[in-house]
């Protein structure tokens, strides 16, 4: 799941956007998108398990200024649409820490709920 949300947001946003797992680096090239997954929680029916996973999708994106942040982050909600995935919500996380000033990024960060069904060969 995590990598197929990868894939759609480096192709819809092409290659100058770095979309990496984790945390924001020393150096990484802005604006960027850092992706974390919050939750993941199986979905159960009467016969236990489904084939069906929930996912809480955390994406940040930083930006030089707020204005680039918040201008990536509404890239990112038009590209994860449902079904591939739903807004929970958003909000400007401000400024990261930083030694200086100058290069400290601005944050924008947003929640997505993903629904992910794992083919029925592989369920058993």
């Amino acid at each position: 799941m995590e990598e197929a949300i990868r894939a759609a947001l480096k192709e819809g946003l092409g290659a100058a956007v770095p979309v990496e797992f984790g945390a924001l680096a020393p150096g990484m090239a802005l604006p960027a998108l850092v992706l974390n997954t919050i939750a993941e929680l199986p979905a159960y029916n009467h016969a236990g398990v489904s084939a069906v996973t929930e996912y809480l999708l955390q994406v940040d994106c930083y930006a030089l200024t707020i204005g680039e942040a918040k201008r990536l982050h509404r890239q990112v909600k038009d590209l994860l649409q449902p079904p591939l995935a739903f807004l929970e919500g958003a909000g400007d996380g401000g400024r990261e820490a930083g030694p200086d000033e100058a290069v400290r990024p601005w944050r924008v960060s947003a929640d997505y709920r993903v629904f992910h069904a794992v083919p029925a060969t592989l369920t058993g």
